[in-house]
This record gives structure tokens, sequence and C-alpha cells, in this order.
């Protein structure tokens, strides 16, 4: 109240009135008062009003405004700064002014989770230094300990009344001097990560503006902390990618491995701040490491340890034995590495690093390690770059063991393709000579097969003389025989089959005039079934033995318009090559027949157009032929045949003749049952004499096998005169089932060259199985053959008495 007293005397004696502001103390409270004085005579008029609340709103306005001043201050001042010790430590000193306390300090939570490391500040003198100072959470009261866990600041006027460690007043920072502190925590990610504190060296009451004041220093303080930190972090990694460009272009300059290694290892040493490092490539064949780049080591360190093994102790063979990077943070203290600690002294260093260097497919190709003089404790930024690093020297290491690989192949194949050229070269002379050789082999066995074809083409045409002379010949002795016996009535018969005899032969040699094309070929009106009949002894000559021929011949009666020589040629040429499809022997069908084509048929087929066509067929039982062959077949000199046994024109001729008498030629195979080729050509008149002929009658007799009619009949007639009795067969079947009808047969007389798959020697064979002693007479137009054990060569043309001369020595041979 003094200031009211002095305003009151004030205005007594100045006379003159007064007025001002004071406090009030009442029932314990603390008022503001507004008074106004005047002196009226010899008293004070005094007026008082309470203006407490008024008072405490201006108060809070310029503690407001102070705090805002405060605050922009120090964000002004906080901006520039990019390093985070220096903004706390000026944050720290600003609070500190600011509420006048003697400390004020961040607290930062370690790794653990449970301890906070002081991390200094701000201090007036009146307390020592807290920097460096560790607190666990659990040294802390419970109450507080949950407080700071829950982001709760916690404000302590007096810690001798209210102490926040286990150990009360006996140590800690109460025994540092402190007597009241202010803490707020930081929280992130639902997680303590710092502490802002204030502390003073007397009990302090903490107003609702210290503490709000703290608490908003401490999250901007925080927040351009985090801001300096991400800010550094990013400058460091951006240091770190210029980096590793720089050491990647230098890699591209380095001329070889060893260049390649030391400017990783350099780029290595200086991320890390070593004073020593080096780089080993791994040896597969004996599982060593070997030295092949190294920075600051003494030469004896880099000998004893030229060759690391895994397991042998160091971390380098730690590393390789675990295929991890192998940390020591402290040489003296890692109880692995006891053994190395006195090398370690010697080397000068006290903490090391191995990283494997391992390539793209899992394989360890070397290490990479670096060495500390001090104790040494790595960043998570720091190991993502070593592992960059590590995979640029895995990739360099790994570039040269594929090119050395290369350059290793490359010798290896030049010298192999320079030996496979030699032999190449070696084998194409040889070969060379070999072509020439069967060049001239060919020539000889085109040669040979010419002559060869004369010679059959010979033999076949002797052999068919020599049956027509056979004929002649046996008609005249019969007829001289009749006319000595006087019986002359039967004397027209004989002298008729010599005269057909002589017909055949004319007809024989004016097929070989046309197939020699020695006469004038003309197109008629040609029947294909009456073809067919007048070529099937030629076809079973051309055919052989062993392919049985089948005639099929139509009912119709249409004519064509061809050249029958052409024909001719035709057909026995499509024999030809069904006997070449049947090596082992088969079926041969010659069949003939009428069809008619409407336009939606006739399209189906080449050159085809619609109308009446006789078509004549020639089937096989042969291998057949494959699609990819059949497209070809009608190309000139396109053949499936070996060299010399056939000149690929046979089919396109027959092919070129069809077309030109207006026709076409239908195809079809089957791989391994056979091929038939059909003839088509148009209806052009009818032929009422057309018939089918009839196989000739089987009589029977002494057994004779012959397939020529006329020589069987005439042969047979001969013996007959001689007394004998004679069975006549056509083909080697015919007289299996003659034989095993049960006739007694005492000789048999064969014709060597059979046709229907058995020739004269297999007939023998057949035979002999039912009948052993069986004696053997062998007749044949063809030149000296095989013939069966113990039987007698007869050659055509032959004398009846001849003949008479043989059987009765046989005969008597077998009963004397």
């Amino acid at each position: 109240m003094n200031p009211l007293f002095r305003g009151l005397a004030d205005a007594m004696e100045k006379d003159q009135p007064w007025q001002g502001e004071h406090v009030y103390h009442v029932g314990g409270t603390t008022r503001w008062l507004r008074s106004t004085a005047a002196r009226a005579g010899e008293r004070i008029a005094l007026c008082c009003t309470d203006i407490t609340t008024h008072h405490e709103d201006d108060v809070a306005m310029r503690l407001s405004e102070a705090r805002q001043s405060f605050l922009l201050a120090l964000s002004d001042n906080l901006r520039p700064l990019s390093c985070p010790r220096r903004i706390m430590d000026v944050a720290c000193e600003a609070v500190g002014r600011q509420l006048k306390v003697a400390a004020v300090g961040y607290a930062e939570m370690q790794a653990d989770g449970e301890t906070l490391l002081d991390g200094g500040g701000y201090g007036d003198g009146r307390l020592p230094s807290l920097h460096g100072i560790a607190c666990r959470l659990s040294e802390f009261s419970p109450g507080f300990r949950r407080a700071l866990q829950d982001g709760r600041a916690r404000f302590v006027a007096d810690l001798r009344r209210a102490p926040i460690e286990r150990a009360g007043r006996a140590g800690g920072i109460y025994g540092r001097g402190v007597r009241a502190t202010a803490v707020a925590p930081l929280i992130k990610d639902g997680r303590l990560v710092a502490c802002l504190y204030a502390a003073d060296a007397a009990p302090r009451n903490w107003t609702s503006q210290d503490r709000n004041l703290l608490r908003e220093i401490a999250d901007r303080t925080w927040s351009a902390v985090e801001r300096a930190r991400a800010e550094e972090a990013l400058g460091v990694e951006l240091r770190n990618m210029g980096r590793l460009h720089e050491m990647s272009t230098r890699m591209v300059k380095a001329k070889d491995l060893h260049g390649l290694l030391h400017e990783v290892l350099d780029a290595t040493i200086e991320l890390h701040g070593a004073f020593a490092g080096n780089i080993q490539l791994y040896d597969p064949d004996n599982g060593t490491l070997h030295l092949a780049a190294a920075r600051g080591f003494d030469p004896d360190f880099l000998y004893r340890y030229k060759a690391v093994r895994a397991g042998d102790g160091t971390p380098c063979g730690l590393a390789l034995s675990s295929v991890q990077r192998v940390i020591v943070e402290d040489v003296e203290r890692e109880p692995g590495c006891i053994t190395m600690r006195g090398e370690a002294r010697r080397a000068g260093f006290r903490a090391v690093q191995a990283t494997p260097l391992i390539s793209h497919g899992g394989k360890v190709l070397g290490m990479l390690s670096t060495h500390f003089r001090n104790k040494r404790r790595f960043t998570e930024r720091e190991l993502r770059m070593t592992d960059l690093y590590a995979r640029h020297a895995a990739d360099a290491i790994g570039a040269h063991l594929r090119e050395q690989m290369r350059m290793r192949n490359s010798e290896v194949l030049e010298s192999r393709v320079a030996e496979r050229t030699q032999e190449l070269q070696r084998a194409l002379d040889a070969l060379n000579r070999e072509v020439l050789e069967r060049k001239q082999a060919e020539d000889r066995l085109r040669q040979s097969e010419k002559l060869k074809a004369i010679g059959q083409l010979t033999g076949g045409i002797a052999h068919d003389f020599n049956n027509m002379l056979q004929t002649i010949s046996a008609g005249l002795n019969l007829v001289r025989l009749r006319i000595q016996q006087g019986k002359l009535s039967e004397i027209e018969g004989y002298l008729r089959r010599a005269e057909k005899g002589t017909q055949r032969a004319a007809a024989l040699t004016h097929r070989l005039l046309a197939f020699s094309r020695q006469q004038t070929l003309e197109p008629k009106c040609v029947s294909l079934g009456r073809v067919a009949r007048e070529m099937e002894d030629m076809i079973r000559r051309a055919v052989g033995p062993s392919v049985q021929v089948e005639m099929q011949m139509g009912e119709g009666k249409w004519l064509v318009m061809c050249d029958p020589n052409q024909m001719e040629s035709a057909l026995l040429n499509l024999c030809v090559n069904a006997r070449d499809a049947m090596p082992d022997g088969g079926w041969l069908t010659i069949s003939t027949e009428e069809m008619e084509l409407s336009t939606e048929q006739a399209a189906r087929y080449e050159g085809a157009a619609p109308g009446r066509y006789a078509t004549i067929a020639v089937s096989d039982t042969g291998f057949g032929m494959t699609p990819d062959v059949l497209v070809h077949v009608f190309e000139p000199f396109f053949t499936t045949k070996p060299l010399g046994k056939g000149t690929g024109l046979g089919l396109s001729q027959i092919y070129g003749f069809v077309r030109q008498s207006g026709g076409f030629v239908q195809i079809e195979s089957v791989t391994e049952k056979g091929t038939t080729v059909r003839i088509c050509l148009p209806y052009n008149a009818s032929d009422p004499e057309f018939d089918i002929p009839v196989g000739p009658d089987k009589g029977q007799t002494l057994l004779l096998v012959e397939d020529e009619q006329d020589v069987r009949e005439m042969t047979g007639e001969q013996l007959r005169e001689m007394g004998y009795r004679v069975l006549e067969a056509e083909s080697g079947a015919a007289a299996l089932r003659l034989m095993k009808s049960g006739p007694h047969v005492d000789l048999l007389i064969t014709d060597i060259g059979l046709p229907g798959g058995m020739d004269g020697n297999q007939v023998v064979g057949a035979l002999r199985e039912l009948m052993p002693v069986l004696p053997v007479i062998m007749i044949s137009g063809y030149a000296a053959g095989p013939t069966a054990p113990d039987a007698e060569l007869l050659r055509k043309p032959f004398l009846v008495t001849e003949l008479a001369e043989r059987v009765r020595a046989k005969l008597e041979a077998r009963h004397p």
C-alpha cells in the first residue's frame, strides 16, 4: 500500500489530484487497484477500482508478445544453421538466457532404446557440465519414466521434495547440484527419441509461460535438428554418389584389373576415413584369398597375410567362411580377435571391416577390407555405400575373369580351329580323291550297268526266241515222225503250232523295232485290255519270277485314241518301276476299267475334263512313296533309284504321252503298302470284239513245269509219243498243288525261269521236301546258270532225241 500512501501525501501537500495503480493483498490473494485521490479541505476524497482482470490480461498480452518475439528471433537464428549440434547449442543458450536458468541441454535416446545420452548445451557456470552423461530410463522413478515415455513434460520445482531418480538425493543430477528441473520429451512414431531439459541450482516455481515456452522450443528445435540432419544426410549421400560416379569414371579409364581394384580401394578408404585397406581375390582351386591391391600397410604385414584361408581367425577369414560382412569395432575387446591383437598392435589398427565381393551368381570373388587406428562404429549409410563399392569391385573382377576366360577360350578355339582346318583340309583332299575315284567307279559302273542291261535284254530276247524256235523245231520233228508213221491227218496241228511260233517271233521283232523307235508311230483306236493281254508275256519276263502278276481285265469295250506302241512302252515302264519297288517280290496287278467324270469330279484332277474315260492301272505291294516324294514323281530326271538304276525320265515321258493323248494320270501311294498309277484316256469308240482271254487248260502226265504254253504242250506231246504219262503245270505253285494231290512222280522236268515268285530251283527244293530222291531235268533258254543239286541241264532249243535220251538216262539211273 506504500504507493497509495505516498499518493495521498502528495495530494494533501501539493493540493493536486493523484491517480495510480497498486497491489492490494486481501484474504491471502493479490489484487490490483486503480485509485484516484483529491483534497477536499482537510480531508482526502479517495476512489478505488479493482482492475485485477484487466491487469492480468495486459500482463499476459505483454508476455505473449515477448514470447512470440523470442520465438521469431530464435527461428531467425536457427534458419541459416545447417549443423545439428550448432542448432541445439544456439537453442539451448537462447532458452537458458530467456528463462534465466543455470543449464539447458538435449539428451538423445541411444540405439538400445533405454539410454539417454546428454549432448551438452548452455550453462552459466552455476552447475557443472552434464555433457556426455548417460542416464538409463530404469534409473528414473516409475512415475517420471512413464511420463517421459508417454510424451508428458515434467516440471519439478524442488528435487529435495520430489526426487525424480531412484537414488533420490544420494547421487545423480541431485548430487551434481541440480535443485529444480523441467523435462520436455520428444516422441516420434510412438517412441521417445530425445528430451529437452532445463536445470537450476535453486528451487524454482515453473510458471505456465515457462512450461509453454519449453514445450514449444523443444518441438521447434527438434524439427530444425531433424531438418539439418536430413540435409546433412542428403549432402553426404550426394557426395557419396558423386564419389561413386567419380570412381566409376576412373574405373572406366583404368587399363587393367590392378587399376580398377585400386580405384575401388581408394574410394572405400576415403569413404570410411580409414588409414589402410586391401582387396583380395579368391582362388577357388585352393580356397584362399590372395592380395591384389593394398594401401597403407607395412610390407612385412602384407607378406604375412598374403594368403588367407576361411576360418583362420582373421576378419577376412571369418567373412570368407560365413560369406557375410564382418565388423570388428574394437580389436582389443572383441573375444574372437584374441589371436590377432598382437599383430593389430604392431600394424597400428584398432578396428577393421571385411566385406565379401560376391558375383551376381552368388559366388565369392574376393574381399574388400579397411582398417582404422581407433575404435570405429559404422552407420547404415556407410555400410550401404560400402556394398555399392563392393558391387563395383565384384563386377570388375567378374568382367576380368570373363575376359580371361574368353581369351583362353579364344586361344583354345583358334588352336582347335587351326587343327580342325588342317583335318578338314586333309579330309577335303581325301574326299576329292574319293570323289574322283567314285566318279571313275560310277562311270565304270554305269558302263557295266549298260552292258548288263544290254545283256539282260539280249538274254530275254534270246530266251523268247529259243522258246519260239523250240515250238517250231518240235513241230517239224513231230511232222517228220508222223509222215514216217503215215499219220498224215495229225500233221496240220503241228504245222499250225510251228506257224504260230513263227508269228510270235515276228511280233517280238515288231515290238523291238517299236521300242527302238525304228518304225513310224501313229495314234489309233486302241483297246487298253488288249494291249495288256498282248504285253502279258513280256511283262512277266520283265518283272521276273519273284513277282506275281495278276491281270484284272474289266468288262468294258471302250476304245481310246493313242499310239499303241507308246501305250505298250508306258505300260512296260510302269511294270518295271513296280518291280523295282518290290526287291523281295510281291504282287503286281494290271487292271482296266471304265469311268465317267462329272464337272465336279473332273475338277479334282489336273488336266481332266468331264466325260467318259477308259483306264489302265498298275498296282504294286512295294514300299510306297512319301508325300514329299510323290509331288516330284513326274518331274524330268527325278528318281528315287540308286545311281545307275534309273534316269528319272520314265514317268515324265508317260505323263507327257498321256497329256498329248488328251488324258491324265492319277497316282496314289501309301508308305509300306504300295503304289497305284492309273492312266486315264478319253473314250473314242466301242470295241464289239473285246473279250477276256481264258487261261490254258491244265492236263496231267510226267511232271512237266513250263510257263510257255506252246513249249509245254509240244514237249508234253513229244514225251507222250515216247510212251510216258505226263502231268503239266504252268508254274511252281501249280506243280506243288499237283504233288500234294497225291500222284506218284518218277521224274521232274522244269524250266528254270518261271514266273509267279518261284523259279525252277525253288520248285525243285519244294518238291524234294515231298520226295527227297526225285530225279530232275532242268531246261532253260538262258545262258548257263546255277541248278539244283543232282539235276541235269537241258538248253533250249533241244531235239526230241536229246530229250528222250536224257529222260531215259535219268529214269534208268533211278531204276537200273
